[in-house]
Protein backbone atom coordinates (compact mmCIF):
# COMPACT_ATOMS: atom_id res chain seq x y z
CA UNK A 1 0.00 0.00 0.00
CA UNK A 2 3.03 2.31 0.17
CA UNK A 3 4.54 1.39 -3.17
CA UNK A 4 6.40 4.17 -4.92
CA UNK A 5 4.34 3.76 -8.11
CA UNK A 6 0.62 3.55 -8.83
CA UNK A 7 -1.24 2.03 -11.76
CA UNK A 8 -4.66 3.17 -13.08
CA UNK A 9 -6.17 0.31 -15.01
CA UNK A 10 -9.07 2.48 -16.23
CA UNK A 11 -6.89 5.01 -18.04
CA UNK A 12 -6.85 3.92 -21.65
CA UNK A 13 -6.59 5.72 -24.96
CA UNK A 14 -10.06 4.48 -25.87
CA UNK A 15 -11.85 6.28 -23.05
CA UNK A 16 -9.65 9.20 -22.01
CA UNK A 17 -7.83 10.34 -25.11
CA UNK A 18 -4.45 9.90 -23.39
CA UNK A 19 -1.73 8.91 -25.83
CA UNK A 20 -0.29 5.58 -24.62
CA UNK A 21 1.77 4.71 -27.69
CA UNK A 22 5.24 3.23 -26.93
CA UNK A 23 6.99 6.37 -28.17
CA UNK A 24 5.11 8.60 -25.76
CA UNK A 25 4.24 6.41 -22.78
CA UNK A 26 7.63 6.12 -21.00
CA UNK A 27 8.48 9.80 -21.31
CA UNK A 28 5.12 11.20 -20.25
CA UNK A 29 3.85 8.60 -17.80
CA UNK A 30 6.97 7.95 -15.73
CA UNK A 31 6.71 10.87 -13.32
CA UNK A 32 2.95 11.01 -12.96
CA UNK A 33 2.74 7.34 -12.07
CA UNK A 34 4.55 8.05 -8.80
CA UNK A 35 2.47 8.03 -5.62
CA UNK A 36 4.04 11.34 -4.57
CA UNK A 37 2.56 13.03 -7.64
CA UNK A 38 -0.98 12.09 -6.67
CA UNK A 39 -0.57 12.82 -2.97
CA UNK A 40 0.66 16.39 -3.61
CA UNK A 41 -2.75 18.07 -3.55
CA UNK A 42 -4.49 21.32 -2.71
CA UNK A 43 -8.06 22.49 -2.18
CA UNK A 44 -9.61 24.30 -5.16
CA UNK A 45 -13.16 25.55 -5.83
CA UNK A 46 -15.26 23.50 -8.22
CA UNK A 47 -18.81 24.81 -8.91
CA UNK A 48 -18.82 26.41 -5.47
CA UNK A 49 -17.43 23.42 -3.56
CA UNK A 50 -13.89 23.08 -2.18
CA UNK A 51 -12.37 19.88 -3.61
CA UNK A 52 -8.95 18.22 -3.60
CA UNK A 53 -6.94 18.52 -6.79
CA UNK A 54 -3.34 17.66 -7.66
CA UNK A 55 -1.04 20.68 -7.64
CA UNK A 56 0.95 19.86 -10.77
CA UNK A 57 -2.04 19.98 -13.12
CA UNK A 58 0.00 21.18 -16.09
CA UNK A 59 1.99 17.97 -16.11
CA UNK A 60 -1.21 15.94 -16.23
CA UNK A 61 -2.64 18.06 -19.06
CA UNK A 62 0.44 17.33 -21.15
CA UNK A 63 -0.72 13.72 -21.42
CA UNK A 64 -3.49 14.80 -23.74
CA UNK A 65 -3.20 15.69 -27.38
CA UNK A 66 -3.41 19.31 -28.46
CA UNK A 67 -6.84 18.61 -29.94
CA UNK A 68 -8.10 17.14 -26.63
CA UNK A 69 -6.86 20.17 -24.69
CA UNK A 70 -8.39 22.55 -27.23
CA UNK A 71 -11.73 20.76 -26.87
CA UNK A 72 -11.52 20.89 -23.07
CA UNK A 73 -11.01 24.66 -23.18
CA UNK A 74 -14.11 25.23 -25.29
CA UNK A 75 -16.46 27.81 -23.71
CA UNK A 76 -19.01 26.77 -21.14
CA UNK A 77 -22.57 28.01 -21.39
CA UNK A 78 -23.70 30.03 -18.43
CA UNK A 79 -26.38 27.38 -17.73
CA UNK A 80 -23.48 25.09 -16.75
CA UNK A 81 -21.07 27.62 -15.27
CA UNK A 82 -23.80 29.17 -13.14
CA UNK A 83 -25.69 25.91 -12.57
CA UNK A 84 -27.87 25.43 -9.53
CA UNK A 85 -28.81 29.05 -9.00
CA UNK A 86 -26.48 30.40 -6.30
CA UNK A 87 -23.83 31.83 -8.64
CA UNK A 88 -26.44 32.92 -11.17
CA UNK A 89 -28.47 34.59 -8.44
CA UNK A 90 -25.40 36.44 -7.20
CA UNK A 91 -24.81 37.75 -10.72
CA UNK A 92 -28.46 38.81 -10.96
CA UNK A 93 -28.31 40.64 -7.63
CA UNK A 94 -25.26 42.61 -8.76
CA UNK A 95 -27.14 43.49 -11.95
CA UNK A 96 -30.13 44.51 -9.83
CA UNK A 97 -27.85 46.82 -7.81
CA UNK A 98 -26.62 48.31 -11.10
CA UNK A 99 -30.20 48.75 -12.26
CA UNK A 100 -31.27 50.46 -9.04
CA UNK A 101 -28.37 52.93 -9.21
CA UNK A 102 -29.09 53.52 -12.89
CA UNK A 103 -32.74 54.27 -12.08
CA UNK A 104 -31.70 56.61 -9.25
CA UNK A 105 -29.43 58.61 -11.56
CA UNK A 106 -32.12 58.83 -14.25
CA UNK A 107 -34.68 60.13 -11.76
CA UNK A 108 -32.22 62.66 -10.33
CA UNK A 109 -31.34 64.06 -13.77
CA UNK A 110 -34.83 63.65 -15.29
CA UNK A 111 -33.64 61.12 -17.90
CA UNK A 112 -36.04 58.62 -19.45
CA UNK A 113 -35.42 54.92 -20.03
CA UNK A 114 -37.37 51.67 -20.49
CA UNK A 115 -36.50 48.12 -19.55
CA UNK A 116 -36.60 46.02 -22.70
CA UNK A 117 -36.08 42.76 -24.58
CA UNK A 118 -35.66 39.67 -22.38
CA UNK A 119 -35.82 41.75 -19.20
CA UNK A 120 -39.44 42.61 -20.11
CA UNK A 121 -40.27 38.92 -20.53
CA UNK A 122 -38.76 38.19 -17.12
CA UNK A 123 -40.80 40.96 -15.51
CA UNK A 124 -44.11 39.77 -16.96
CA UNK A 125 -43.60 36.01 -16.89
CA UNK A 126 -41.41 35.57 -13.79
CA UNK A 127 -41.90 38.88 -11.92
CA UNK A 128 -38.15 39.45 -12.19
CA UNK A 129 -35.17 37.81 -13.88
CA UNK A 130 -35.70 34.89 -16.22
CA UNK A 131 -34.42 32.03 -14.00
CA UNK A 132 -31.70 30.95 -16.45
CA UNK A 133 -30.77 34.43 -17.70
CA UNK A 134 -27.81 36.60 -16.67
CA UNK A 135 -28.68 39.74 -18.58
CA UNK A 136 -30.39 43.14 -18.13
CA UNK A 137 -31.43 45.19 -21.18
CA UNK A 138 -32.84 48.69 -21.43
CA UNK A 139 -33.28 51.44 -24.00
CA UNK A 140 -32.48 55.16 -23.68
CA UNK A 141 -33.08 57.97 -26.16
CA UNK A 142 -30.04 59.38 -27.93
CA UNK A 143 -30.56 62.89 -26.52
CA UNK A 144 -29.99 61.60 -22.96
CA UNK A 145 -26.94 59.44 -23.55
CA UNK A 146 -24.05 61.86 -22.92
CA UNK A 147 -25.66 63.31 -19.79
CA UNK A 148 -26.37 59.82 -18.49
CA UNK A 149 -22.85 58.46 -19.03
CA UNK A 150 -21.24 61.60 -17.58
CA UNK A 151 -23.44 61.30 -14.49
CA UNK A 152 -22.52 57.64 -13.96
CA UNK A 153 -18.79 58.26 -14.31
CA UNK A 154 -18.83 61.32 -12.07
CA UNK A 155 -20.92 59.76 -9.30
CA UNK A 156 -19.42 56.25 -9.25
CA UNK A 157 -15.80 56.43 -10.47
CA UNK A 158 -14.71 53.65 -8.09
CA UNK A 159 -17.71 51.35 -8.52
CA UNK A 160 -18.70 51.29 -12.20
CA UNK A 161 -17.10 51.82 -15.60
CA UNK A 162 -18.72 52.65 -18.92
CA UNK A 163 -18.06 51.27 -22.40
CA UNK A 164 -19.73 53.16 -25.24
CA UNK A 165 -19.29 53.68 -29.01
CA UNK A 166 -17.05 56.61 -29.94
CA UNK A 167 -16.28 57.10 -26.24
CA UNK A 168 -14.28 54.01 -25.25
CA UNK A 169 -11.09 53.28 -27.28
CA UNK A 170 -11.13 49.80 -28.81
CA UNK A 171 -14.82 49.21 -28.11
CA UNK A 172 -16.52 47.51 -31.08
CA UNK A 173 -20.19 47.08 -30.11
CA UNK A 174 -23.00 49.45 -31.11
CA UNK A 175 -24.72 49.46 -27.71
CA UNK A 176 -23.52 50.65 -24.30
CA UNK A 177 -22.42 48.60 -21.28
CA UNK A 178 -22.20 49.63 -17.63
CA UNK A 179 -19.85 47.29 -15.72
CA UNK A 180 -19.43 46.63 -11.99
CA UNK A 181 -15.77 47.05 -11.14
CA UNK A 182 -13.90 44.22 -9.36
CA UNK A 183 -16.10 41.55 -10.99
CA UNK A 184 -15.56 39.41 -14.10
CA UNK A 185 -18.16 37.86 -16.40
CA UNK A 186 -16.17 37.12 -19.55
CA UNK A 187 -18.17 36.32 -22.67
CA UNK A 188 -15.39 36.82 -25.25
CA UNK A 189 -11.81 35.64 -24.90
CA UNK A 190 -10.68 38.42 -27.23
CA UNK A 191 -11.76 41.04 -24.66
CA UNK A 192 -9.35 41.49 -21.72
CA UNK A 193 -10.52 40.36 -18.30
CA UNK A 194 -10.38 43.89 -16.87
CA UNK A 195 -13.04 44.99 -19.38
CA UNK A 196 -15.46 42.15 -18.59
CA UNK A 197 -17.30 43.13 -15.44
CA UNK A 198 -20.83 41.99 -14.59
CA UNK A 199 -22.90 44.46 -16.58
CA UNK A 200 -26.16 45.86 -17.84
CA UNK A 201 -26.75 46.70 -21.52
CA UNK A 202 -28.15 49.99 -22.82
CA UNK A 203 -29.52 50.13 -26.37
CA UNK A 204 -29.83 53.58 -27.89
CA UNK A 205 -33.14 54.78 -29.32
CA UNK A 206 -32.41 56.81 -32.44
CA UNK A 207 -34.64 59.26 -34.29
CA UNK A 208 -35.58 58.44 -37.87
CA UNK A 209 -37.35 60.30 -40.62
CA UNK A 210 -41.11 60.72 -40.98
CA UNK A 211 -40.70 60.82 -44.75
CA UNK A 212 -41.04 57.21 -45.94
CA UNK A 213 -38.33 57.48 -48.61
CA UNK A 214 -35.78 59.06 -46.25
CA UNK A 215 -36.66 56.55 -43.52
CA UNK A 216 -36.12 53.68 -45.95
CA UNK A 217 -32.82 55.14 -47.10
CA UNK A 218 -31.72 55.65 -43.48
CA UNK A 219 -32.53 52.05 -42.67
CA UNK A 220 -30.76 50.59 -45.70
CA UNK A 221 -27.59 52.57 -44.98
CA UNK A 222 -27.59 51.62 -41.29
CA UNK A 223 -28.25 47.91 -41.90
CA UNK A 224 -25.51 47.75 -44.54
CA UNK A 225 -23.12 49.50 -42.15
CA UNK A 226 -23.98 47.19 -39.24
CA UNK A 227 -23.38 44.18 -41.50
CA UNK A 228 -19.93 45.55 -42.34
CA UNK A 229 -19.17 46.03 -38.63
CA UNK A 230 -20.32 42.48 -37.93
CA UNK A 231 -17.88 41.23 -40.60
CA UNK A 232 -15.11 43.37 -39.12
CA UNK A 233 -15.64 41.94 -35.62
CA UNK A 234 -15.88 38.44 -37.07
CA UNK A 235 -12.49 38.88 -38.73
CA UNK A 236 -10.85 40.25 -35.56
CA UNK A 237 -12.29 37.47 -33.39
CA UNK A 238 -12.37 34.74 -36.04
CA UNK A 239 -10.41 32.17 -34.04
CA UNK A 240 -12.90 32.34 -31.19
CA UNK A 241 -15.90 32.12 -33.53
CA UNK A 242 -14.39 29.15 -35.36
CA UNK A 243 -14.16 27.31 -32.03
CA UNK A 244 -17.80 28.05 -31.28
CA UNK A 245 -18.88 26.78 -34.71
CA UNK A 246 -17.09 23.43 -34.45
CA UNK A 247 -19.35 20.70 -35.81
CA UNK A 248 -21.72 23.22 -37.46
CA UNK A 249 -20.78 23.39 -41.14
CA UNK A 250 -23.34 26.08 -41.95
CA UNK A 251 -22.10 28.38 -39.17
CA UNK A 252 -18.45 27.78 -40.10
CA UNK A 253 -19.19 28.72 -43.74
CA UNK A 254 -20.89 31.93 -42.64
CA UNK A 255 -17.98 32.81 -40.35
CA UNK A 256 -15.51 32.19 -43.17
CA UNK A 257 -17.47 34.43 -45.55
CA UNK A 258 -17.92 37.26 -43.05
CA UNK A 259 -14.28 37.03 -41.97
CA UNK A 260 -13.24 37.38 -45.61
CA UNK A 261 -15.32 40.56 -45.96
CA UNK A 262 -14.00 41.80 -42.63
CA UNK A 263 -10.44 41.28 -43.77
CA UNK A 264 -11.03 43.55 -46.76
CA UNK A 265 -12.17 46.47 -44.60
CA UNK A 266 -9.81 45.78 -41.67
CA UNK A 267 -7.21 48.41 -42.73
CA UNK A 268 -9.95 51.09 -42.43
CA UNK A 269 -12.01 49.32 -39.75
CA UNK A 270 -11.91 52.16 -37.23
CA UNK A 271 -13.14 54.61 -39.85
CA UNK A 272 -16.08 52.38 -40.77
CA UNK A 273 -16.96 51.82 -37.12
CA UNK A 274 -17.15 55.57 -36.47
CA UNK A 275 -18.98 56.17 -39.75
CA UNK A 276 -21.73 53.64 -38.94
CA UNK A 277 -22.24 55.04 -35.44
CA UNK A 278 -22.79 58.47 -36.99
CA UNK A 279 -25.11 57.03 -39.63
CA UNK A 280 -27.41 55.78 -36.87
CA UNK A 281 -27.54 59.30 -35.40
CA UNK A 282 -28.10 61.17 -38.67
CA UNK A 283 -31.74 62.18 -37.97
CA UNK A 284 -31.68 65.03 -35.44
CA UNK A 285 -35.46 65.48 -35.07
CA UNK A 286 -36.21 64.63 -31.44
CA UNK A 287 -39.95 64.97 -32.18
CA UNK A 288 -40.04 62.58 -35.13
CA UNK A 289 -43.06 60.29 -35.34
CA UNK A 290 -40.86 57.23 -35.75
CA UNK A 291 -37.97 55.97 -33.66
CA UNK A 292 -35.71 52.92 -34.02
CA UNK A 293 -33.31 50.77 -31.98
CA UNK A 294 -30.87 49.79 -34.77
CA UNK A 295 -28.57 47.77 -32.49
CA UNK A 296 -31.51 45.63 -31.27
CA UNK A 297 -31.95 41.97 -32.13
CA UNK A 298 -34.19 42.68 -35.18
CA UNK A 299 -31.98 45.46 -36.55
CA UNK A 300 -33.31 48.67 -38.09
CA UNK A 301 -36.52 47.67 -39.85
CA UNK A 302 -37.51 45.10 -37.25
CA UNK A 303 -37.00 47.65 -34.45
CA UNK A 304 -38.88 50.53 -36.13
CA UNK A 305 -41.70 51.85 -33.93
CA UNK A 306 -43.99 54.81 -33.36
CA UNK A 307 -42.60 57.16 -30.73
CA UNK A 308 -46.04 57.45 -29.07
CA UNK A 309 -46.33 53.66 -28.71
CA UNK A 310 -42.86 52.94 -27.39
CA UNK A 311 -41.48 55.82 -25.35
CA UNK A 312 -44.43 56.63 -23.08
CA UNK A 313 -43.09 54.98 -19.94
CA UNK A 314 -45.10 53.38 -17.15
CA UNK A 315 -44.01 52.03 -13.77
CA UNK A 316 -44.14 48.30 -13.15
CA UNK A 317 -42.56 45.83 -10.76
CA UNK A 318 -39.33 43.93 -11.42
CA UNK A 319 -37.91 41.90 -8.52
CA UNK A 320 -40.36 43.76 -6.22
CA UNK A 321 -38.92 47.13 -7.22
CA UNK A 322 -40.47 49.71 -9.48
CA UNK A 323 -38.81 50.57 -12.80
CA UNK A 324 -39.92 52.13 -16.07
CA UNK A 325 -41.45 49.98 -18.80
CA UNK A 326 -42.62 50.85 -22.32
CA UNK A 327 -46.22 51.36 -23.27
CA UNK A 328 -48.10 48.53 -25.05
CA UNK A 329 -45.87 45.82 -23.58
CA UNK A 330 -48.08 42.92 -24.68
CA UNK A 331 -48.13 44.04 -28.33
CA UNK A 332 -44.40 44.68 -28.35
CA UNK A 333 -43.40 41.33 -26.81
CA UNK A 334 -45.85 39.42 -29.00
CA UNK A 335 -44.34 41.09 -32.06
CA UNK A 336 -40.76 40.37 -30.93
CA UNK A 337 -41.14 36.88 -29.41
CA UNK A 338 -44.56 35.42 -30.25
CA UNK A 339 -46.15 33.67 -27.26
CA UNK A 340 -43.76 35.16 -24.73
CA UNK A 341 -45.67 33.83 -21.70
CA UNK A 342 -44.93 30.23 -22.68
CA UNK A 343 -41.79 28.91 -20.97
CA UNK A 344 -39.56 27.45 -23.71
CA UNK A 345 -38.13 23.92 -23.43
CA UNK A 346 -34.52 23.75 -22.30
CA UNK A 347 -33.14 23.18 -25.80
CA UNK A 348 -34.86 26.37 -27.05
CA UNK A 349 -33.67 28.72 -24.31
CA UNK A 350 -31.16 31.45 -25.01
CA UNK A 351 -27.93 31.40 -23.03
CA UNK A 352 -24.79 33.49 -23.08
CA UNK A 353 -21.39 31.87 -23.40
CA UNK A 354 -19.36 32.54 -20.24
CA UNK A 355 -15.64 31.74 -20.13
CA UNK A 356 -14.78 33.19 -16.74
CA UNK A 357 -16.72 34.35 -13.69
CA UNK A 358 -15.47 36.23 -10.61
CA UNK A 359 -17.86 37.76 -8.12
Amino acid sequence: EKSEYLFFSGITAKYSGINLTPAVFPRKIRNISKRSFWENVERVPFVGIECYCIKDRDRLLRLYSAEQIKHALMPIKSEVLLAGGEELRRVQLIQLELLEEFDRICRKHNLKYNLNFGTLIGALRHKGFIPWDDDVDMVVERKYIERLLDAIEQRYPDRYFVEAPLRTPGYLSSFIQIHRKNTVCREYLEIPEERCGIKIDIFVVENTYDNAFLRRLHGMRVEAGLLLLSCYRMYLWRNEFYKLSRGNKKAATMIHLKSFIGRLIAPTGEFWYAHVQRLMQMCSNDQSEYIVVPSGRKHFFGELKLRSDFLCAQKRKFEDREFLFPKNIDWYLSYMYGNYMEIPPEDKREYHVVYQLKI
